[in-house]
Parts: structure tokens; sequence; C-alpha cells
């Protein structure tokens, strides 16, 4: 392979790869919501965000699409609410040790890759997140699209016409 066919290439896997997240993050994609749980130990506070999911695939969540999180209480999946803050602090605090109460009632962002749960638990329970999952990147040759090939390819064409300024850009898109 020469030089140029290469950087061909790889331009054209990068806007492959660009259009296909693209894509993903505007559109629902139904085969793409998956299930991810979360055991949680008692006296718990902060969690990684999980990357395996319920059927023991490594994937990461689409934190870019709505997602829902929930946690496993008497036998039945309850939605948490997000967001902690002064009100929870007063009631119970995190920061203070034996301000623990079971279950598991809200979350939120705590920093990249992990999440806080309000109360801290005494108990053991499960926290499950429903979203779309991330794509497998596309980057070489055996690398496999998650959406479906020719929406990608077409949208790529129309967006490389549009910006050759062609007459058939409008037509492809």
């Amino acid at each position: 392979e020469n030089s140029t066919f290469t950087q061909t290439k790889a331009r054209y896997y990068l806007l492959f790869s660009d259009k296909q997240k693209w894509l993903a993050n505007e559109y629902d994609f139904p085969f793409l919501e998956d299930r991810f749980d979360v055991a949680v130990a008692g006296g718990s506070r902060y969690l990684s965000f999980p990357t395996i999911d319920n059927v023991g695939s490594t994937f990461a969540m689409n934190l870019e699409r709505p997602y829902k999180c929930e946690v496993f209480w008497s036998n039945v999946w309850i939605e948490l609410e997000y967001g902690i803050g002064s009100d929870e602090f007063n009631y119970l605090n995190s920061d203070q040790p034996g301000q623990q109460q079971d279950q598991i009632q809200k979350w939120c962002w705590s920093s990249e890759g992990q999440f806080e749960i309000w109360p801290v638990n005494n108990t053991a329970q499960k926290i499950r997140f429903t979203g779309q999952r991330a794509l497998d990147a596309l980057a070489g040759d055996n690398d496999t699209c998650d959406l479906d090939d020719l929406l990608i390819v077409l949208f790529v064409a129309a967006d490389i016409l549009i910006k050759g300024k062609q007459a058939d850009g409008q037509i492809t898109l």
C-alpha cells in the first residue's frame, strides 16, 4: 500500500466512525438499548459506571443519550431520582460516619467514570442503568458497523458531495 492510499483509507475510517457516532447521538436505535447492573455493597457511596452489560458483553453506556437509573429494592425496580444536594445532606450526611440508611434513593455524577449514591446504604443492593450502549470503534478493516452500513456510507457520500459543491449532494442526502 502506498502512503496516499493509506492516508485516504484512514480518512474514510474517520469519516465513517464520526458519522456513525453522530447518528447514534442524534437518533434512538432500539437495538442499541442495553442494561447495565452495578452491585452495590453495603456502606457504598461512590461507584464506577458499568462497562459490562447484563449478558457479559463489554460495552460502555452512551452517556450522551437518555438513560434511566433504578435500584432493585423489595423485589421491584424503583427509579432513582437524580441530584444530591443540601436537603439530602441535612437529612443524612454522607460525609459523617454512621449516617446510613436503606434504600438508595438518589444518584448523581461524581467524577469522570463515577457516580455517587444517597443515602449511603446499609445492605447490598443492585443499581441498573438502562440506555443506549456505546458504539464499537470503526478504525480498521475488521471493524464492524453497529448501525446500517449503507446508512453511514450514504451520509458520508452526501457530506463529501455537498462540501465539494456537487449538484447530486442533496439528492444523495
